[in-house]
């Protein structure tokens, strides 16, 4: 599991510094959004009603930190619905 998660936050890190280079380009916000959802969420919510339990509160934060550094501004409320959505995965996991 742990290289999944190291690969999965390889992978977002990468495409976050992408996300950051096209917002510097002057891409529009709402082009910046379906970007993120395409390239980043989608990343980071596949199958993850499978692999979610199984994930250690180091790896949460690890890919909390990662959003949190790249993503300031308008793509700062995408932040804060993938938290949401992933605590969401957490509680439906535990029930």
């Amino acid at each position: 599991m742990s290289e999944h998660v190291q690969q999965s936050i390889k992978v977002c890190d990468q495409r976050l510094f992408l996300l950051c280079q096209l917002k510097k380009m002057g891409m529009s916000c709402d082009c910046l959004t379906v970007v993120f959802d395409t390239i980043v969420l989608s990343k980071l919510l596949y199958a993850s009603p499978a692999w979610f339990g199984f994930i250690s509160v180091e790896h949460l934060n690890l890919i909390q930190k990662l959003l949190i550094n790249h993503i300031n501004g308008d793509l700062l409320i995408e932040c804060i619905m993938l938290h949401y959505c992933l605590v969401h995965v957490i509680v439906s996991c535990l029930n």
